[in-house]
């Protein structure tokens, strides 16, 4: 079975580019959307804090939305960067089990259990 490194590492690459601007995207939300308590009104607008009180709500939701977000696509690439460095070990494990039975280079079986075993 042959698999191809070279488009793990460029969905790795992706997802990194991806966490990048996920971090820009939640210092956006947490600091570029502060809005003074006076923007919503003054004490004749009995609803000023009311909105205030709102808006902070829904600001600090999206940002753990991102935050959520963020994790989960870390996760994704750290799992992607495992599977791929397994592969890569196992490609290397094979070639030596291939030299070792062709050349007497390597005393090492050969890997049972197909690409991924251990």
């Amino acid at each position: 079975m042959k698999v191809d490194l070279s488009a793990m590492d460029e969905v790795i690459s992706k997802l990194r580019g991806l966490l990048n601007d996920m971090e820009q995207a939640n210092g956006k939300a947490k600091y570029e959307t502060n809005i003074s308590i006076n923007a919503f009104g003054n004490d004749h607008f009995k609803e000023s804090n009311d909105l205030h009180a709102a808006h902070e709500k829904m600001k600090t939701k999206i940002e753990n939305v991102i935050l959520g977000l963020h994790k989960l696509v870390d996760e994704f690439g750290s799992n992607t960067s495992k599977i791929r460095d397994k592969y890569t070990d196992q490609e290397g494990h094979l070639k030596q089990a291939y030299n070792g039975s062709d050349g007497g280079k390597s005393s090492a079986p050969p890997a049972k259990g197909g690409a991924l075993a251990e």
